[in-house]
Protein backbone atom coordinates (compact mmCIF):
# COMPACT_ATOMS: atom_id res chain seq x y z
CA UNK A 1 0.00 0.00 0.00
CA UNK A 2 1.23 3.52 -0.75
CA UNK A 3 2.54 5.61 2.11
CA UNK A 4 1.05 9.03 2.68
CA UNK A 5 2.49 11.64 4.97
CA UNK A 6 0.37 14.46 6.26
CA UNK A 7 0.95 17.26 8.62
CA UNK A 8 -0.94 20.01 10.96
CA UNK A 9 0.99 23.22 13.21
CA UNK A 10 0.24 23.03 17.20
CA UNK A 11 -0.25 26.64 18.25
CA UNK A 12 -3.07 28.15 20.21
CA UNK A 13 -4.01 30.89 17.79
CA UNK A 14 -6.59 33.57 18.65
CA UNK A 15 -6.68 32.49 22.28
CA UNK A 16 -8.49 29.27 21.47
CA UNK A 17 -7.83 26.36 23.81
CA UNK A 18 -6.46 23.10 22.56
CA UNK A 19 -9.33 20.80 21.74
CA UNK A 20 -9.41 17.12 22.57
CA UNK A 21 -11.00 16.15 19.27
CA UNK A 22 -8.02 16.22 16.95
CA UNK A 23 -8.63 12.68 15.74
CA UNK A 24 -12.25 13.58 15.05
CA UNK A 25 -11.18 16.42 12.84
CA UNK A 26 -8.65 14.26 11.03
CA UNK A 27 -11.11 11.42 10.55
CA UNK A 28 -13.60 13.86 9.08
CA UNK A 29 -11.24 15.45 6.61
CA UNK A 30 -9.95 12.05 5.56
CA UNK A 31 -13.54 10.92 5.09
CA UNK A 32 -13.40 7.17 4.41
CA UNK A 33 -10.06 7.17 2.68
CA UNK A 34 -7.55 4.51 3.74
CA UNK A 35 -4.24 6.28 4.22
CA UNK A 36 -1.02 4.98 5.68
CA UNK A 37 1.64 7.35 6.96
CA UNK A 38 1.88 10.48 9.07
CA UNK A 39 -0.75 13.07 9.90
CA UNK A 40 0.99 16.25 11.09
CA UNK A 41 -1.15 18.98 12.57
CA UNK A 42 -0.94 22.28 14.41
CA UNK A 43 -1.81 22.02 18.08
CA UNK A 44 -5.13 23.62 18.90
CA UNK A 45 -5.62 24.72 15.30
CA UNK A 46 -7.70 22.00 13.73
CA UNK A 47 -10.84 23.61 12.51
CA UNK A 48 -10.02 26.76 14.46
CA UNK A 49 -7.51 28.67 12.38
CA UNK A 50 -10.31 30.97 11.32
CA UNK A 51 -13.10 31.45 13.83
CA UNK A 52 -15.58 34.29 13.58
CA UNK A 53 -18.11 35.69 16.03
CA UNK A 54 -20.65 33.07 14.98
CA UNK A 55 -18.20 30.33 16.01
CA UNK A 56 -17.76 29.23 12.39
CA UNK A 57 -14.53 27.29 12.34
CA UNK A 58 -12.47 26.72 9.21
CA UNK A 59 -9.92 23.99 8.61
CA UNK A 60 -7.28 25.10 6.11
CA UNK A 61 -5.88 22.19 4.10
CA UNK A 62 -2.99 22.32 1.65
CA UNK A 63 -2.52 19.86 -1.20
CA UNK A 64 -0.18 19.50 -4.18
CA UNK A 65 -2.75 19.55 -6.99
CA UNK A 66 -6.16 20.74 -8.12
CA UNK A 67 -9.14 19.92 -5.89
CA UNK A 68 -10.86 18.03 -8.70
CA UNK A 69 -8.01 15.49 -8.77
CA UNK A 70 -8.05 14.88 -5.00
CA UNK A 71 -10.34 11.93 -4.25
CA UNK A 72 -9.58 12.34 -0.55
CA UNK A 73 -10.91 15.90 -0.53
CA UNK A 74 -13.95 15.16 -2.67
CA UNK A 75 -15.02 12.47 -0.20
CA UNK A 76 -16.22 15.38 1.96
CA UNK A 77 -18.59 16.40 -0.85
CA UNK A 78 -19.77 13.03 -2.17
CA UNK A 79 -21.05 9.79 -0.70
CA UNK A 80 -20.09 6.47 -2.28
CA UNK A 81 -22.89 4.30 -3.71
CA UNK A 82 -22.16 1.54 -1.16
CA UNK A 83 -20.42 1.75 2.17
CA UNK A 84 -17.28 -0.10 3.12
CA UNK A 85 -16.17 -1.50 6.47
CA UNK A 86 -12.74 -1.49 8.10
CA UNK A 87 -11.94 -4.79 6.40
CA UNK A 88 -12.62 -3.34 2.98
CA UNK A 89 -15.89 -5.21 2.46
CA UNK A 90 -18.95 -3.51 0.89
CA UNK A 91 -21.77 -2.77 3.32
CA UNK A 92 -25.01 -0.75 3.26
CA UNK A 93 -24.17 2.93 3.53
CA UNK A 94 -25.80 6.33 3.59
CA UNK A 95 -27.37 5.90 0.15
CA UNK A 96 -28.24 2.20 -0.09
CA UNK A 97 -29.88 0.26 2.74
CA UNK A 98 -29.59 -3.26 1.26
CA UNK A 99 -29.25 -5.25 -1.94
CA UNK A 100 -29.93 -8.70 -3.36
CA UNK A 101 -28.19 -10.68 -6.07
CA UNK A 102 -29.89 -13.19 -8.32
CA UNK A 103 -28.65 -16.78 -8.40
CA UNK A 104 -27.24 -16.39 -11.89
CA UNK A 105 -25.25 -13.28 -10.85
CA UNK A 106 -26.84 -11.13 -13.55
CA UNK A 107 -29.39 -9.09 -11.59
CA UNK A 108 -28.90 -6.87 -8.56
CA UNK A 109 -31.74 -5.17 -6.70
CA UNK A 110 -30.81 -2.15 -4.56
CA UNK A 111 -33.04 -0.68 -1.86
CA UNK A 112 -32.34 3.01 -1.37
CA UNK A 113 -32.38 5.04 1.82
CA UNK A 114 -35.12 7.65 1.96
CA UNK A 115 -35.08 11.36 2.79
CA UNK A 116 -31.69 12.17 1.24
CA UNK A 117 -31.12 15.19 -0.98
CA UNK A 118 -28.23 16.43 -3.06
CA UNK A 119 -26.85 19.83 -2.12
CA UNK A 120 -29.06 21.58 -4.68
CA UNK A 121 -32.26 19.93 -3.42
CA UNK A 122 -32.43 17.17 -6.04
CA UNK A 123 -33.85 14.03 -4.44
CA UNK A 124 -31.87 10.84 -4.00
CA UNK A 125 -34.37 8.26 -5.22
CA UNK A 126 -34.81 5.61 -7.89
CA UNK A 127 -34.73 8.21 -10.66
CA UNK A 128 -31.43 9.79 -9.64
CA UNK A 129 -29.91 6.41 -8.72
CA UNK A 130 -30.90 4.93 -12.08
CA UNK A 131 -29.53 7.97 -13.86
CA UNK A 132 -26.24 7.71 -11.94
CA UNK A 133 -25.56 4.10 -12.91
CA UNK A 134 -26.58 4.72 -16.51
CA UNK A 135 -24.24 7.72 -16.60
CA UNK A 136 -21.45 5.56 -15.17
CA UNK A 137 -22.03 2.91 -17.85
CA UNK A 138 -22.51 5.29 -20.78
CA UNK A 139 -20.56 8.41 -19.84
CA UNK A 140 -17.04 9.28 -18.64
CA UNK A 141 -16.79 6.25 -16.34
CA UNK A 142 -17.80 3.64 -18.92
CA UNK A 143 -14.21 2.44 -19.26
CA UNK A 144 -14.35 1.08 -15.71
CA UNK A 145 -14.74 -2.70 -15.94
CA UNK A 146 -17.67 -2.91 -13.52
CA UNK A 147 -19.68 -0.20 -15.24
CA UNK A 148 -18.94 -1.63 -18.68
CA UNK A 149 -20.74 -4.81 -17.55
CA UNK A 150 -24.05 -2.99 -17.01
CA UNK A 151 -26.71 -3.90 -19.56
CA UNK A 152 -29.68 -2.04 -18.11
CA UNK A 153 -30.92 -0.16 -15.04
CA UNK A 154 -34.62 -0.03 -14.15
CA UNK A 155 -36.70 1.77 -11.54
CA UNK A 156 -38.73 -0.79 -9.60
CA UNK A 157 -40.41 1.82 -7.41
CA UNK A 158 -39.45 5.18 -5.93
CA UNK A 159 -36.88 3.64 -3.59
CA UNK A 160 -35.75 0.53 -5.47
CA UNK A 161 -33.70 -0.04 -8.62
CA UNK A 162 -32.68 -3.15 -10.52
CA UNK A 163 -29.40 -3.52 -12.38
CA UNK A 164 -28.86 -6.17 -15.05
CA UNK A 165 -25.37 -7.15 -16.15
CA UNK A 166 -24.28 -8.39 -19.55
CA UNK A 167 -22.48 -11.24 -17.84
CA UNK A 168 -21.69 -12.19 -14.24
CA UNK A 169 -18.97 -10.07 -12.68
CA UNK A 170 -17.92 -11.08 -9.18
CA UNK A 171 -16.37 -7.72 -8.30
CA UNK A 172 -19.42 -5.65 -9.23
CA UNK A 173 -20.57 -4.94 -5.67
CA UNK A 174 -17.00 -4.28 -4.57
CA UNK A 175 -16.66 -1.71 -7.34
CA UNK A 176 -19.73 0.15 -6.11
CA UNK A 177 -17.94 0.80 -2.82
CA UNK A 178 -14.90 2.31 -4.53
CA UNK A 179 -14.14 5.86 -3.42
CA UNK A 180 -12.38 6.62 -6.68
CA UNK A 181 -15.03 5.43 -9.16
CA UNK A 182 -18.35 5.29 -7.31
CA UNK A 183 -18.70 8.72 -5.72
CA UNK A 184 -22.33 9.61 -6.42
CA UNK A 185 -22.85 12.88 -8.25
CA UNK A 186 -26.10 14.77 -8.85
CA UNK A 187 -27.73 14.54 -12.28
CA UNK A 188 -27.88 18.34 -12.21
CA UNK A 189 -24.09 18.60 -12.01
CA UNK A 190 -23.83 17.38 -15.61
CA UNK A 191 -24.09 19.40 -18.80
CA UNK A 192 -26.74 18.94 -20.02
CA UNK A 193 -28.48 17.99 -16.80
CA UNK A 194 -29.67 14.37 -16.54
CA UNK A 195 -27.87 13.36 -19.74
CA UNK A 196 -26.20 9.96 -19.52
CA UNK A 197 -23.04 10.96 -21.38
CA UNK A 198 -22.48 14.53 -20.21
CA UNK A 199 -19.43 15.93 -18.44
CA UNK A 200 -19.35 17.14 -14.84
CA UNK A 201 -19.50 20.94 -14.64
CA UNK A 202 -20.03 21.40 -10.89
CA UNK A 203 -19.47 19.56 -7.62
CA UNK A 204 -22.90 18.55 -6.28
CA UNK A 205 -23.16 15.54 -4.00
CA UNK A 206 -24.89 14.35 -0.83
CA UNK A 207 -21.87 14.62 1.49
CA UNK A 208 -21.43 16.69 4.63
CA UNK A 209 -19.81 19.57 2.77
CA UNK A 210 -20.78 21.40 -0.40
CA UNK A 211 -18.47 23.39 -2.66
CA UNK A 212 -19.10 27.10 -2.26
CA UNK A 213 -16.33 28.33 -4.53
CA UNK A 214 -13.78 26.66 -6.78
CA UNK A 215 -10.82 28.12 -8.66
CA UNK A 216 -9.12 25.55 -10.85
CA UNK A 217 -5.55 24.70 -9.79
CA UNK A 218 -5.76 27.21 -6.95
CA UNK A 219 -8.39 26.60 -4.30
CA UNK A 220 -11.76 25.26 -3.23
CA UNK A 221 -13.99 26.51 -0.43
CA UNK A 222 -16.26 23.95 1.22
CA UNK A 223 -19.07 24.78 3.64
CA UNK A 224 -20.99 22.36 5.81
CA UNK A 225 -24.21 21.53 4.02
CA UNK A 226 -26.38 21.42 7.13
CA UNK A 227 -24.55 22.99 10.11
CA UNK A 228 -27.48 22.29 12.44
CA UNK A 229 -27.65 18.56 11.76
CA UNK A 230 -24.69 17.58 13.94
CA UNK A 231 -24.13 19.56 17.14
CA UNK A 232 -20.92 17.64 17.87
CA UNK A 233 -19.26 18.80 14.67
CA UNK A 234 -16.90 21.72 15.16
CA UNK A 235 -15.63 22.20 11.62
CA UNK A 236 -18.01 24.34 9.59
CA UNK A 237 -15.80 25.14 6.62
CA UNK A 238 -12.85 23.60 4.80
CA UNK A 239 -10.52 25.80 2.78
CA UNK A 240 -8.40 23.83 0.33
CA UNK A 241 -5.30 25.52 -1.09
CA UNK A 242 -3.02 24.21 -3.80
CA UNK A 243 0.67 24.31 -2.86
CA UNK A 244 2.58 22.17 -5.40
CA UNK A 245 5.97 22.40 -3.69
CA UNK A 246 6.25 20.06 -0.69
CA UNK A 247 8.81 22.24 1.11
CA UNK A 248 6.60 25.28 0.63
CA UNK A 249 3.68 23.40 2.17
CA UNK A 250 5.78 22.58 5.24
CA UNK A 251 6.79 26.24 5.51
CA UNK A 252 3.13 27.27 5.29
CA UNK A 253 2.33 24.78 8.04
CA UNK A 254 5.04 26.14 10.31
CA UNK A 255 3.96 29.72 9.64
CA UNK A 256 0.37 28.92 10.57
CA UNK A 257 -0.96 29.67 7.11
CA UNK A 258 -2.43 26.16 6.82
CA UNK A 259 -3.59 23.64 9.41
CA UNK A 260 -2.92 20.31 7.76
CA UNK A 261 -0.92 18.91 4.86
CA UNK A 262 -0.76 15.42 3.42
CA UNK A 263 -4.36 14.29 3.76
CA UNK A 264 -5.13 15.36 0.20
CA UNK A 265 -2.28 13.35 -1.28
CA UNK A 266 -2.31 9.97 -3.00
CA UNK A 267 1.38 9.60 -2.30
CA UNK A 268 3.79 11.07 0.20
CA UNK A 269 4.55 14.74 -0.39
CA UNK A 270 5.79 15.64 3.06
CA UNK A 271 9.61 15.47 2.82
CA UNK A 272 10.68 12.38 4.73
CA UNK A 273 13.82 14.00 6.05
CA UNK A 274 11.69 16.58 7.83
CA UNK A 275 9.49 14.08 9.66
CA UNK A 276 11.88 13.57 12.65
CA UNK A 277 12.27 17.33 13.06
CA UNK A 278 8.52 17.90 13.00
CA UNK A 279 7.98 15.04 15.44
CA UNK A 280 10.26 16.78 17.93
CA UNK A 281 8.62 20.20 17.44
CA UNK A 282 6.24 20.95 20.37
CA UNK A 283 4.15 23.08 18.00
CA UNK A 284 3.43 20.22 15.65
CA UNK A 285 1.44 17.01 16.07
CA UNK A 286 2.53 14.01 14.05
CA UNK A 287 0.12 11.08 13.95
CA UNK A 288 0.48 7.85 12.05
CA UNK A 289 -2.64 6.73 10.21
CA UNK A 290 -3.34 3.33 8.67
Amino acid sequence: MDTVNSAIPLKNRKGIKMKSKKKFYIAEILALCCLVGFIITASGCLGQSAQNEDNVQTLIVAGPADFDSRVEMKMNVYDVFLGINTEGKPIPGRLVSSWNESEDGLTYTFNLNKGIEFHDGTQWNASSATWFLKWCSQGPRKSDIAFSKISNVLEVDNDTIQVTLKEPYGAFIKSLSSESTSQVIAPTSIEPAWSTDGEIISFIGTGKFEVENYVKAQSAELVRHDPTSDEETLINRISYRVIPDSYASVSALRAGDVDIIGVADHHSVVPYEQIPQMMSDPNIIVEKQS
